[in-house]
């Protein structure tokens, strides 16, 4: 992340302006600019598909996990992570599309296994990503989320946590067994949704406790750098709040994952550099 934020000239942070009109302005059109270009997927439906990932218990779950074990802190590294994380995603995004493979029917295949066997012509290091995705795919998403989702429900609303995993599952089986076009057409209703929620949720719960906000950011400052006078020698290394810090925040943003790349890769773009912006 350090390395391509360098060597991009601090990309991310250099074009605020071009970057959002790229994107929350793009995602207002109706029409996509470059529906006749190769892919399945519209540019903003890509970009929403990879959210729907990314905006979950990874956010929420996960960034309580990193608190509970490597102290306020934790949340300062995760930050980090996020910032130095865009340039890793805008470098697996654009060798996504780079690399991809447009077949005959119309239909798209692309992803980290594309550019490792392509681009760095190691077909056996693209095998290997293939089967390994599997089981990182069903522990990720099936199994962490699901349990997340039925643990809250259980809790908040008694709901049997068997209701709540045959109603998800019967649901993700309508979209995904509908291929990749209408995952993409449920993603850009639900995503924007969803992460326009969240976002809400978390100003509102920083609103509701306004008083305590400056100590609670004077905490995470001290705890990223000296853990053990925060949490009183509970966490005594700056190398714990950061090891949890950075795991958590590359769980909840995906970035250097590879999976990202598969999803972008069908995307109606005329050049890589696009989608990964």
């Amino acid at each position: 992340g350090l390395y391509y934020t360098i060597r991009l000239g601090f990309m991310p942070f250099r074009h605020p302006v071009f970057l959002f009109k790229e994107t929350i302005i793009k995602a207002f059109k109706k029409k996509d600019d470059a529906n006749k270009a190769p892919g399945e997927l519209t540019s903003f439906q890509a970009a929403m598909t990879s959210v729907g990932a990314i905006v979950g218990s990874g956010n929420i779950a996960g960034v309580a996990t990193a608190i509970v074990v490597g102290g306020p802190g934790a949340v300062f590294w995760m930050l980090i992570a996020a910032l130095i994380g865009m340039s890793t995603k805008f470098a697996e995004v654009t060798l996504g599309v780079k690399y991809r493979e447009v077949r005959e029917d119309g239909s798209v295949g692309g992803g980290a296994m594309y550019y490792l066997a392509k681009g760095l012509k190691q077909k056996w290091l693209g095998i290997l990503f293939s089967i390994l995705v599997i089981p990182y795919a069903f522990v990720i998403s099936a199994v962490v989320d699901t349990n997340t989702i039925a643990l809250a429900m259980e809790d908040q609303f008694a709901i049997p946590t068997w209701i709540t995993g045959v109603v998800l599952a019967v649901a993700a089986g309508i979209i995904i067994f509908g291929g990749i076009k209408r995952i993409g057409r449920a993603s850009e209703i639900i995503a924007p949704f969803m992460g326009g929620a969240y976002i809400l949720a978390g100003l509102m719960v920083v609103i509701l406790n306004l008083p305590q906000v400056p100590g609670a950011i004077g905490q995470i400052i001290r705890g990223a750098f000296d853990p053990a006078a925060v949490t009183g020698g509970a966490i005594g290394s700056m190398f714990v709040a950061m090891r949890y810090g950075v795991a958590r925040g590359i769980f909840s943003n995906e970035a250097g994952a590879g999976t990202a790349a598969m999803v972008h890769c069908g995307a109606q773009v005329n050049h890589p550099v696009e989608q990964g912006l």
